[in-house]
């Protein structure tokens, strides 16, 4: 990857621009917005049609598909009021829309805090209050259990996502 000097006016500017044309060549000190999701950006195709993965169903979703969702699930966690650095806490099994909100997290400077399907109540208790999420994000069975530990601030910022797709969270993101 490329490397950042210090350039003039204070601030860093980035050497290798023509390896990453996408990211900004200057940017104020100490505030550089390269992040893993912009790295990932800067290594899609050309062709944002090309296929980006294949579910288990054989069905094919391209970069332009992804970049789609991600930035409405970006909007979404903006519309939040959750802010670079806050933890969004994630209990649900694998799929493309848990994908996408990994990279929608990544985009937007949060901490993405995975949680093991697996957990007992006691040991979700134990991690959600030590992370302290701004937002939950659980598959439906587990929402009633999670409310229980959550406390009342907490309570309106819990979304639903299951594994084939659907929650409440997919139902927010699709009306934006």
């Amino acid at each position: 990857m490329g490397s950042w000097v210090y350039g003039i006016k204070n601030r860093w500017v980035f050497k290798d621009r023509k390896r990453f044309p996408r990211l900004n060549s200057f940017l104020p000190l100490g505030r550089a917005t390269i992040n893993l999701y912009s790295y990932f950006l800067n290594h899609f195709p050309n062709d944002k049609n090309k296929t980006l993965l294949t579910d288990e169903e054989e069905q094919t979703f391209s970069y332009a598909y992804a970049q789609k969702k991600i930035a409405k699930l970006s909007q979404f966690l903006n519309k939040q009021g959750i802010k670079p650095g806050d933890r969004i806490s994630v209990q649900v099994e694998k799929s493309k829309e848990n994908l996408f909100l990994y990279l929608a997290s990544l985009n937007n400077g949060l901490i993405y805090h995975p949680l093991n399907t697996g957990y007992t109540n006691d040991e979700l208790n134990f991690f959600l209050k030590d992370a302290k999420p701004a937002l939950v994000v659980c598959d439906e069975n587990r929402k009633d259990d999670i409310k229980n530990i959550l406390s009342d601030n907490q309570y309106k910022n819990i979304f639903t996502l299951n594994k084939d797709g659907s929650g409440t969270l997919t139902d927010v993101e699709e009306n934006l």
